[in-house]
């Protein structure tokens, strides 16, 4: 007991109001890497998540080539790698640049201590970066918040999920699978994520929105490490950044939750002295969030309007399950061993394109994507391989052009016929129903009279 009541006294202690710690070299080099680090991120993280797909693509790429310089010429890394946005957010170009990063704020680390030793902005260049923080997370977070408020980010499972063998699917596939299955669940965690960022937004909530996105972020993190998702490192940062936000309120929330005594409020200086400043600043703030959540909403409408409806409208929409397939004219039957058999189709539109991709037996391969182009009249399909989709990848041997033939046995059958690669294939195929499958028909039961765990 002696024992505790000393540690509790210490930490009262340590907690007690006090005057400023005194300017030093270790710590002034310590403000100035996390001044510079955390100020070259949220430029990053404003360019490479800018809703602008042109600039963000230029930037991307810029710093995408720029990565793999550093990273093949200077670290002199022997594999392969490249730097274009594929949606992972962990390959190794990223962590170069990060590296890159936390180089430049490691030199000024040493350099700008001895250069400016009297400390004399200090105190307005940590407000500036609190407030840069304060808003790169804001409409960072707001994007993922949206999503998930309008069911985006994790849509209902497609039918190819719905027919993928469970232990085919991968961890990323089955955390995907899961949250899109309950969209209340996805509106929920939309909302905490939507409420935390407006939160950030003023000054007097920055607290209490960086504590519901502390707890938000920490479960996100947890979920990307567990399920092997490839943005660990951004989200990771996001998390930082929250406990960045808390820092200066640690004492004021340890006297309130733990030592249980009166937080002193915190003094508010008048930053911008005359009026129009005032006005000026609050025009810039509410049309800059104002044009942050109009683009986002016209992306998430967009989204609504290119994604496929659930009935197809048309006949090729949708998935088709391979129910024959002869190759050279012999029959290949459903097999572990045939790895390079067509186990089903997809068709998908985007815009006024059409692409097709089959599936392979092993559900680890998926199949290139090709443009489709449809003569109604030949009855044919002319697929073309499209190497800005396929990561640019050259294709195999007689896979560049493909001409399929096809017969519509009825509404719910086809048949595919042509030269793929370097055999000949005859392919069935049948339309993928998966209305009726219990994931989808299951829905919610207040009363369950025993476990419905199927």
């Amino acid at each position: 007991m002696l024992g505790v009541a000393a540690m509790t006294n210490a930490f009262e202690r340590a907690l007690d109001p006090s005057p400023p710690l005194r300017p030093t070299l270790l710590r002034g080099a310590i403000f100035h890497f996390g001044f510079v680090y955390w100020g070259l991120y949220c430029v990053l993280i404003i360019f490479m998540n800018s809703i602008d797909n042109r600039l963000m693509s230029s930037v991307s790429r810029a710093f995408g080539a720029f990565a793999v310089w550093v990273g093949k010429t200077i670290l002199g890394i022997g594999y392969e790698f490249r730097g274009v946005d594929n949606g992972s957010g962990d390959k190794t170009s990223d962590w170069v640049l990060i590296l890159c990063v936390a180089c430049l704020a490691l030199v000024s680390a040493v350099v700008w201590p001895l250069l400016d030793r009297r400390h004399a902005r200090d105190a307005q260049l940590r407000e500036g970066l609190r407030i840069a923080v304060r808003y790169t997370l804001a409409f960072s977070v707001l994007g993922y918040g949206l999503s998930k408020l309008f069911v985006g980010q994790f849509p209902a499972p497609h039918p190819g999920r719905l027919v993928q063998r469970f232990g085919d699917a991968s961890p990323m596939g089955l955390l995907w699978t899961f949250m899109g299955a309950s969209p209340a669940y996805v509106v929920f965690s939309g909302a905490l994520e939507t409420l935390g960022a407006g939160l950030l937004l003023f000054r007097r909530t920055t607290m209490l929105g960086a504590l519901v996105l502390a707890g938000v972020m920490t479960n996100v993190v947890l979920l990307n490490f567990c399920y092997d998702v490839p943005v660990k490192l951004c989200s990771s940062h996001y998390l930082a950044m929250c406990i960045l936000l808390l820092l200066p309120d640690l004492r004021r929330l340890a006297n309130v939750i733990v030592l249980d005594r009166v937080a002193q409020p915190v003094a508010r200086d008048l930053v911008l002295p005359r009026r129009w400043m005032r006005v000026t600043r609050r025009v810039v703030k509410y049309g800059a969030i104002a044009t942050v959540v109009t683009l986002h909403l016209v992306s998430i409408v967009h989204w609504y309007r290119m994604s496929n409806a659930d009935e197809p409208r048309a006949w090729y929409d949708g998935y088709w399950m391979v129910t024959s397939f002869h190759r050279d004219g012999r029959e290949v039957p459903a097999s572990t061993t045939e790895i390079n058999r067509w186990s089903r189709v997809r068709f998908q539109t985007e815009g006024d394109k059409l692409w097709l991709r089959w599936r392979l037996t092993s559900e680890a391969a998926v199949g290139d994507l090709y443009n489709v182009a449809i003569d109604e009249a030949a009855r044919t399909l002319t697929l073309t391989f499209d190497k800005e989709q396929n990561d640019a990848r050259q294709p195999g041997p007689g896979l560049g052009v493909v001409v399929l033939r096809y017969v519509r046995i009825d509404d719910g059958h086809l048949q595919f016929d042509g030269r793929v690669g370097t055999a000949d294939l005859s392919v069935l195929l049948e339309h993928v129903d998966t209305s009726s499958m219990l994931l989808k028909t299951r829905g919610f039961h207040w009363i369950n009279e025993a476990p419905y765990n199927r």
